[in-house]
């Protein structure tokens, strides 16, 4: 018998605040329409979807195969805890009376693995249809190879006895919880049974149910004697994840070690993320959220409550998004998340248990432009974009006047980036964004994301005065400096206006100077004009004319200026 080494890790670093909610939801359909409860769903990458379900005299299997649901299972037994692979093979346990039996669909018959006089229930499938299962009667764990049928451990090996919820990897190793009067942590890696921890103090609270990566890598929950902490098991070394006087509880893992659980805040229960370095919480709310799934790609899904009633959510890794809108106090349970992000759940209706399956909107956030800056007309920017998903094109539009109209860019781009001509307008536009829409291959819309706050098309900068708190006295030489861009027709002359009163609601313009295009390239040099008093809220205005003296762009002053009298 081996036991692992104990590395305790008490720096993990703890990141602070949570991510962004987008409270745009996913496409939600309702699998199950029975009027009877179904329940415990479980999706593999494919979408194929299992979950036990009544049939109004026992419960039985129903498989969606990403087009229509069917009652994969006919008979007078009870039919539990359907579990789902990649290839579409299912395993179950099939009660009648006190005894149960597992049972194996390998994509053609169905094959009946067990026949014991005991419980044989909880059964696990990996991606080669090995199975895992536990005789409830004797608390031993064992192992179908695809071949035949072996137990994982011998009578003397005590502490890994009176097991409890084997889980499998798809290379074949088995990690559950045994009892041998105190709770311990046992290991199987194809060949030997190893003892993760030893636990020699009345542990009467125990361990969770353990979670195994496809890797072999292993987490649970065990109490530090005053409370739950989250602890890691590499393939070498057992880690302690937390350390803190809060509750760390049903921890879950993916193939890349990241680590999801639900922790106490001293307020509710929140969300929280061990991407192998550091620790994010994903929720920080004044509401309980549970059932933290993830999936080999990093999504996460879980179920939040805020007093309405239950809603889904799903971080994509950047963003969280609220996946459902529940208005009538539904309650919803056992969300699983696939490699694809698609989510199945159960959810009660006002009537019975039913099931759900989501797929969530691709995350789509445009970086750049995203509000304040200033571009040149006719230059060339980069539009830049990130997404949540691999594989898709995107279209690409742009609007002047606050989403009123969109005139498109470019379309089928690929990549994250595209370098865009901009337009030349007539005149500077203040209100534009950028609209970037997602499609995958089959040409249908994912996902979609706008400009956070408007930019700006320049055909012509004031550069001077400008800036906040320029001061001129009466009298004395000011240069007033401007940018000419690309403009729709040549310009042919420069007219300069100023004000004392841009606060008021009609403004008063006063010229400065008229003159021909390119007859002061350094600026203009104003002599500023005599004041009696002094006035706090001047502008200059720069207005470009063409040679028919039509206005092809102007702009003015972005802060107020002062001029001072003279004496």
């Amino acid at each position: 018998m081996r036991r692992a080494s104990l590395i305790v890790l008490f720096s993990v670093l703890v990141i602070f605040g949570s991510a962004p909610i987008s409270y745009s939801q996913g496409t939600v359909t309702k699998l199950s329409e029975s009027s009877l409860d179904d329940g415990v769903p479980q999706i593999n990458d494919s979408g194929q979807v299992v979950w036990m379900g009544s049939d109004g005299n026992d419960d039985e299997i129903f498989l969606y195969d990403g087009t229509t649901v069917t009652q994969f299972t006919h008979n007078s037994y009870g039919d539990h805890h359907p579990q789902i692979n990649n290839s579409g093979q299912i395993v179950w346990e099939r009660r009648n009376g006190e005894n149960s039996e597992i049972f194996l669909y390998d994509g053609t018959t169905i094959t009946q693995l067990t026949d014991t006089p005991g419980r044989d229930v909880m059964p696990q499938i990996n991606e080669s249809g090995q199975v895992v299962w536990l005789d409830e009667t004797t608390g031993k764990v064992y192992l179908y190879d695809g071949n035949t049928v072996s137990e994982l451990m011998s009578d003397a090996f005590i502490a890994c006895s009176n097991a409890w919820f084997p889980q499998i990897s798809d290379n074949g190793y088995v990690v559950w919880k045994g009892f041998d009067g105190n709770t311990q942590i046992c290991f199987y890696d194809g060949s030997t049974v190893t003892q993760l921890t030893n636990n020699f103090s009345n542990n009467a609270h125990g361990f969770s149910f353990p979670q195994i990566s496809d890797n072999g890598q292993v987490v649970w929950e065990e109490w530090d004697g005053n409370d739950y902490e989250i602890f890691l098991y590499d393939g070498t070394a057992i880690t302690q994840v937390t350390n803190n006087s809060r509750q760390d509880i049903n921890p879950r893992i993916n193939d890349s070690g990241h680590v999801v659980w639900i922790g106490w805040d001293d307020h509710d229960w929140e969300i929280f993320l061990y991407d192998g370095t550091a620790i994010t919480p994903l929720t920080n709310n004044s509401y309980d959220d549970a059932y933290a799934r993830i999936s080999n790609n990093g999504h996460v899904a879980w179920i939040g409550s805020d007093g309405n009633g239950d809603e889904l959510f799903f971080y994509d890794h950047s963003i969280i998004t609220r996946l459902t809108n529940n208005s009538n106090g539904e309650i919803y349970a056992h969300p699983e998340v696939n490699d694809n992000g698609r989510v199945v759940w159960q959810g009660w209706d006002g009537h019975d248990f039913n099931i759900y399956l989501a797929l969530p909107p691709v995350g789509i956030a445009v970086l750049s432009p995203n509000g304040g800056e200033a571009l040149a007309s006719g230059s060339v920017e980069t539009i830049r974009w990130t997404a949540s998903q691999q594989g898709l094109s995107f279209n690409l539009l742009y609007s002047e006047n606050l989403k009123i109209t969109w005139r498109p860019i470019a379309t089928s781009v690929t990549g994250n980036s595209y370098e865009w001509s901009l337009p030349v307008p007539n005149g500077n536009k203040t209100r534009c964004l950028v609209k970037v829409i997602g499609y995958n291959t089959s040409g249908v819309k994912v996902g979609s994301d706008t400009s956070d706050t408007p930019f700006t098309i320049e055909v012509v900068r004031l550069e001077r005065p400008s800036d906040p708190g320029i001061s001129m006295n009466s009298g004395k030489v000011y240069n007033i400096a401007w940018t000419t861009h690309a403009t729709v027709r040549p310009v042919e002359t420069v007219v300069l206006y100023y004000t004392q009163n841009s606060a008021a609601v009609s403004v008063t313009w006063s010229r400065i100077a008229s003159f021909k295009a390119g007859k002061y390239p350094d600026g203009y040099p104003w002599r500023v004009p005599e004041l009696a008093r002094k006035k706090t809220k001047c502008w200059v205005k720069v207005v470009l004319k063409d040679a028919y003296g039509r206005n092809v762009g102007e702009d003015v002053s972005d802060n107020n200026f002062t001029i001072k009298p003279s004496r």
